[in-house]
């Protein structure tokens, strides 16, 4: 959107917004210079402005005032407020894998106890906290996360229990495959992340990472729920894995995503 427009933006809105006794104050207590000139004692009465539709508004709210409505995405909440020109950030490595007939045993077993969970399309295991960046930046780390990455190896990660987790808000509790078996390659990448990410004064990751993958969530803190199912779901998880080679995935490169923006990093 060019300055021309936001401003037109900007100018729109003030219009909608501007009180009626400010208005009252400008037009009711002096005359123009037309009525001094020709002596008229009659005063204009002010025009009332026309309301602007909500529709109307709400296409053309001013840049910082993005709202999150829930019901939009399934309920899931923003977990940091939108602030013009942050792009959300995160490193990752995706899983390349067949994980339908999985997602159909875990589905079964927990809609059998009333629980109801949405799958994960593109599943993922995180190597950085989601980090807020603005525009300009976003060159410059990538290059230097590049850097960062290009002398470390390949590395096959294996998948070998099923976790619970919830988010820090509180909002959704996650299932997930866990890939702790492989903790010393990926603490490699993840070092390499974090010196990454100092340069520019983010955050790190944890220190203490607990690696996985989430391939399924629902709504609101269900741990106490969900744990006590842990071994139902690791049994489900162990005959998958008796007749699929998908608990192991081979990892070549590692991804950044930022916005709508992708970018893929080659490990030797």
């Amino acid at each position: 959107m060019t300055g021309s427009s936001v401003n037109s933006l900007n100018l729109l809105l003030d219009y909608s917004s501007s009180s009626d006794s400010d208005n009252d104050c400008d037009t009711s207590n002096h005359q123009t210079s037309a009525q001094l000139s020709t002596g008229s004692q009659h005063q204009k009465t002010p025009k009332q402005k026309l309301p602007l539709p909500n529709e109307l508004l709400e296409r053309f709210q001013a840049p910082n005032q993005v709202m999150d409505n829930p019901n939009e995405h399934g309920g899931r909440i923003r977990s940091f407020p939108h602030q013009r020109n942050s792009w959300a950030t995160l490193v990752y490595i995706p899983l390349q894998t067949n994980l339908a007939r999985l997602y159909a045993m875990l589905k079964e077993e927990l809609n059998s106890v009333g629980i109801s969970v949405e799958v994960i399309p593109e599943p993922h295991l995180s190597l950085s906290k989601t980090l807020v960046i603005p525009y300009h930046w976003i060159d410059t780390l990538v290059e230097t996360l590049g850097n960062n990455l290009r002398h470390l190896n390949r590395l096959t990660i294996k998948f070998n229990s099923i976790e619970i987790f919830c988010n820090e808000e509180k909002t959704r509790s996650f299932i997930a495959l866990g890939a702790n078996s492989c903790k010393t390659s990926l603490t490699s990448i993840v070092q390499a992340v974090d010196k990454s990410a100092q340069e520019f004064k983010l955050p790190t990751y944890y220190e203490e990472p607990n690696f996985h993958a989430s391939i399924a969530w629902c709504l609101q803190d269900k741990t106490a729920t969900l744990k006590p199912l842990l071994t139902k779901l690791d049994n489900i998880f162990t005959q998958f894995k008796l007749t699929s080679d998908e608990s192991f995935h081979v990892v070549t490169h590692i991804h950044m995503k930022t916005g709508n923006k992708f970018y893929s990093f080659p490990l030797t």
